[in-house]
């Protein structure tokens, strides 16, 4: 399998334990002769070797013993290896003589003049700086590690950045948070000369501490403003204004925006400088809580903080959110009008509110004024023109106009990257995606979980589980994001459409948490996840916690809620009081994807009047409509004509409107094209059950609308498929000959790219339906000996066929001496026991039906109607096999018994079949009837296979 990072590029961040190094005594001590033992220390002296081996488990030493460890340590005669300090240091600690240790320390880790030895080992320093602590010298230790900073922090910066991490995790365990974090920041001021950690990559191994400082307890929150007051008492008001921007930038980045805002109004209110860090921030965390008019307030008001190009993003997005977009271009129509002409500033922000209703042609109207007037587009204008392709559904046109910010050397933001990645998402390209993280990477441009998340997402269209599993784990382990109930549920998710279930429960139990800020999405994915696994009376324990934990009932909450009620429930009347409740409400919350949960259920059952009616409940409310809605109207509309034996032809005036009135954004519709499904189902239905001509007038129709200079929809499988429906509805053969090949590369193209390291499930029915047509144009061109060889490429697709394309293919092949074999073959497997197990079902059901059933009938019969058989030879097929077993045999009557008993050996399960009666259409068969008698009479009153050595 590919590593996701490969495909990335890791972001290494060297990260730093936070486990204490292990302070119990050696045991090897005790286990060491004492001659031994002074071999190996020669140094020391008897006495105290004496000491060190008789002592008992972590009982502290007595008042002799101790007496003679500090004569002995503290001596100015004593000279000690790193091997000695070692052992003494284990021993001391396992001892909890913190005070001995001490001691001990001060006498040999300095030299003469009170520096630290350079050959100073790491873990010796560990224990006298967890003996100062334990002993309450935290004044004392902030000097001497103070020290150690100073003079190893450029020769030995890794262990610097471990001792100063160490130190805070062992202040926090036994001191308060507030004393733990002031001398944790006067450590982090020794080592950089600030306070000032904003570079979330450069300062991430100190960084990370804070998140498990912050989460461990409520203290660690309280304890801040009253830190920054001392901080500004004691040492300056520059140091507590610099540890402020930390904090900022430490909780914008794992999302606590709660806490953004209130150290952001702390510096406020005492006029502490504003950074850009601060305000990317602050604007970011109004952005969170939609607070437009006070993030344009916060970019005007600190001019002096816009050294962040991120800034613009939030200023764009609030000025677009703010007002409606139809005021603000009369606002700059007006410019005109009083003379004074637009400047790329006020392009910038119409174009991007046009952007946001996907108002492309106005977009590119204004770029086009825009550069006749001899103006250089800034960054607003190139992300409105992205954005403008990607709101239209032109995900090429988006990726195309993204080369505009080379062309004019203008760098894109963590938001245009993200722009990216959704129009590659919508374009079904992982490995596109996995491009754009790696750039980022390689442009120091900041990733989020947002962008994760999308491909996260990506993954679930393809069932790949492990690529989104592994990119988990890289976004929190390499970039150091932890994650919250949105990606946690997306995976969640992604586990739970692979039949991953025990992932996803494991999951959503290790991330549930009730101070998590969105885990009401946890809560709810657990929800979907018992509905999923056929448990709905635990989704229903749960539906009642969530409403008495009084989480919002959000848009998810609801889709949720009515995936139970009628796919899990079948509670259609309760599912559509929910839907008239949310139309009572006038909620925002209101989506057609809610009322798509019904319709496609409807559609499932056949409620063709269902479906119409949700329809017009829908339309006459308002609501917008999506490429799904339309697809169910459309089908639903030509489904109830059929129901009525009605003509179809005047369904195609209506249904090009329907298209012309999208096209020109006269209908309630949530985009300005539609997928193509909702046009390749008419034309299947169409090019079957009536005139495929009219499935070619509703194509180009089309065609025409939406793809007037474009032939993008060429490549979408579902037109592919309805194209090859079409050409072999109306014979045209040659047509489908190609169509064919480009729709098996297509499949194969999806299968086999670098990130798809499993197979998507999705595409395995992608030749059910079609492969029919496949047969039937192999047998006109009599080409059945390639049809083996055609089952084993879509096999090794990981596609299927349908039972009846099975049966047809199997019937086909078998009539064939070149393919006669490998039909046998696929008999032998699951064709021929699906229809023995089928064929049981129904005898136990008649001896049921006429009261001849045995005891264990009943039993028996449950037992088989609960296995759910799909693939199986039909009853007519079964006879013409039959027969055609007949005919083989019958080919060469000299070597009748050989080829039977082959037959026999390779294909025992069709061949019980055939021999339960005897074969009187083969030529001699009353030879092989008495000269096997034995055989064939055990065979005939036997439900086991007779082994072939008996024949």
């Amino acid at each position: 399998m590919h590593r996701v990072g490969a495909l990335i590029g890791n972001q290494w961040v060297r990260r730093f334990s936070s486990n204490s190094i292990c302070s119990a005594r050696n045991p090897w001590l005790l286990k060491q002769p004492f001659d031994r033992l002074s071999k190996l220390m020669p140094s020391v002296p008897h006495h105290v070797l004496e000491v060190v081996h008789n002592s008992n488990g972590e009982i502290p030493l007595n008042d002799e013993q101790r007496t003679t460890m500090l004569n002995y340590l503290t001596s100015q005669k004593t000279t000690m290896t790193g091997f000695d300090k070692s052992i003494f240091l284990k021993y001391l600690s396992g001892k909890k003589e913190y005070d001995v240790v001490v001691a001990m320390g001060q006498h040999h880790l300095f030299d003469g003049e009170g520096n630290y030895y350079s050959e100073c080992a790491i873990t010796h320093l560990i224990y006298y700086y967890d003996a100062l602590i334990r002993t309450g010298q935290v004044e004392k230790l902030a000097t001497e590690a103070s020290k150690f900073i100073s003079q190893f922090s450029i020769n030995r910066q890794g262990s610097t950045v471990y001792v100063i991490n160490y130190i805070f995790s062992l202040l926090f365990k036994f001191n308060s948070p507030e004393t733990a974090l002031y001398i944790w920041t006067k450590l982090v001021r020794v080592y950089y000369g600030h306070n000032e950690l904003t570079n979330i990559n450069i300062h991430w191994p100190f960084l990370s501490r804070l998140f498990y400082f912050f989460k461990a307890n409520e203290e660690s929150h309280r304890c801040l403003t009253h830190l920054l007051k001392r901080i500004e008492i004691e040492d300056s008001k520059i140091q507590a204004s610099q540890l402020a921007s930390t904090l900022i930038t430490f909780f914008a980045h794992v999302r606590w925006f709660g806490e953004v805002n209130r150290i952001w109004q702390w510096k406020v209110d005492r006029n502490l400088p504003i950074i850009a860090s601060d305000l990317t921030a602050a604007m970011r965390s109004r952005s969170h809580f939609k607070d437009w008019d006070e993030v344009i307030r916060l970019h005007n008001t600190y001019s002096l903080a816009h050294d962040d190009y991120n800034q613009f993003d939030y200023v764009l997005v609030a000025l677009a959110k703010k007002q409606d977009w139809e005021k603000l271009k009369t606002q700059f129509d007006m410019l005109f009008g009083i003379g004074e002409l637009p400047t790329v500033n006020h392009y910038g922000v119409i174009m991007y509110a046009l952007s946001l209703h996907g108002e492309l042609d106005l977009v590119e109207r204004l770029h086009g004024q825009l550069l006749r007037r001899n103006m250089s587009p800034n960054y607003a204008v190139l992300l409105s023109i992205i954005n403008a392709h990607y709101k239209a559904g032109d995900n090429n046109g988006a990726i195309r106009e993204f080369a505009l910010f080379k062309r004019y050397n203008i760098r894109p933001t963590s938001k245009t990257y993200l722009l990216m990645l959704k129009a590659y998402k919508k374009m079904g390209s992982l490995d596109s995606c996995f491009r754009i993280l790696k750039t980022m990477s390689a442009e120091d441009v900041p990733i989020y979980e947002t962008h994760f998340n999308i491909i996260i997402d990506l993954c679930d269209r393809y069932n790949n589980y492990p690529v989104a599993e592994e990119l988990f784990n890289v976004m929190i382990s390499d970039y150091s994001i932890q994650p919250t109930g949105m990606t946690v549920s997306t995976l969640a998710r992604v586990f739970l459409h692979s039949n991953r279930h025990e992932k996803a429960l494991k999951l959503l139990e290790k991330y549930e948490s009730p101070k998590l800020s969105d885990n009401y999405k946890i809560l709810q994915m657990k929800i979907a996840y018992f509905d999923h696994i056929g448990k709905p009376e635990k989704a229903e324990d749960l539906i009642r916690l969530y409403i008495q934990q009084k989480y919002q009932a959000n848009y998810n909450f609801y889709l949720i809620l009515l995936k139970h009620l009628v796919c899990f429930r079948r509670d259609y009347s309760s599912a559509e009081k929910v839907l008239s409740e949310l139309l009572k409400s006038k909620s925002q919350q209101s989506s057609p994807n809610h009322f798509n949960i019904l319709l496609e259920e409807y559609d499932r059952v056949g409620n063709v009047e269902g479906s119409l009616s949700i329809i017009s409940k829908l339309v006459d409310n308002g609501i917008t409509m999506n490429s799904k809605t339309l697809y169910f109207l459309v089908k639903s509309r030509f489904n109830l004509h059929r129901k009525r034996g009605e003509s179809y032809e005047n369904l195609i005036p209506w249904l090009e409107e329907v298209l012309d009135n999208i096209a020109k954004k006269k209908l309630n519709f949530n985009s300005p094209s539609i997928h193509p499904s909702v046009i390749t189902w008419p034309m299947n239905f169409l090019s079957r059950k009536d005139d495929p001509s009219r499935a070619v007038d509703i194509f180009a129709k089309y065609v025409k609308t939406f793809y007037p200079f474009s032939k993008e929809y060429n490549e979408k499988l579902v037109v592919l498929r309805a194209l090859m429906v079409f050409s072999a509805e109306s014979e045209r053969w040659d047509d489908f000959d190609e169509l064919f090949e480009r729709y098996k590369k297509r499949v194969k193209f999806y299968q086999t790219q670098s990130s798809a390291v499993v197979r998507n499930s999705n595409l395995k029915s992608a030749f059910v339906g079609l492969f029919k047509y496949q047969i039937q144009r192999l047998c006109d061109r009599n080409e059945i000996p390639l049809l083996p060889g055609l089952i084993h490429e879509i096999e090794d697709l990981g596609c299927i066929l349908s039972n009846s394309e099975w049966n047809e293919a199997i019937w086909k092949m078998i009539r064939r001496h070149s393919t006669f074999d490998f039909a046998m073959k696929k008999l032998n497997g699951v064709f021929i026991s699906g229809y023995t197990w089928i064929h049981r079902a129904r005898n136990l059901k008649k001896q049921e039906k006429l009261g001849l059933s045995r005891g264990n009938t009943s039993s028996e019969l449950s037992q088989i109607s609960n296995k759910k058989v799909h693939l199986f030879l039909s009853s007519d097929k079964y006879e013409l096999v039959m027969a055609q077993i007949d005919k083989h045999l019958r080919f060469d009557p000299d070597s009748l018994e050989t080829e039977l008993k082959r037959l026999i050996t390779e294909y025992p399960y069709v061949m019980k079949q055939y021999l339960r009666k005897p074969r009187t259409r083969v030529t001699n068969w009353e030879l092989i009837e008495e000269k096997h008698f034995s055989f064939l009479q055990k065979l005939r009153h036997s439900h086991e296979i007779i082994p072939v050595e008996e024949f």
